[in-house]
């Protein structure tokens, strides 16, 4: 994702597992070196593709 001023941002969506309620999928963002563990979660998409933080 390109931010206008800001530069890039990496984002990963996943599909969230069956205890989660919130969304069928969780959004993370990119926020230190390790490429596979640095995602915290910050937002889920519903199950119509809502957006929700």
């Amino acid at each position: 994702m390109v931010l206008a001023g800001a530069g890039h941002r990496t984002l990963q969506v996943t599909r969230a597992g069956p205890h989660i309620r919130a969304g069928r999928f969780i959004v993370s963002y990119l926020c230190g070196p390790d490429n596979e563990g640095d995602y915290p979660a910050f937002a889920h998409i519903t199950a119509v593709g809502d957006g929700r933080l």
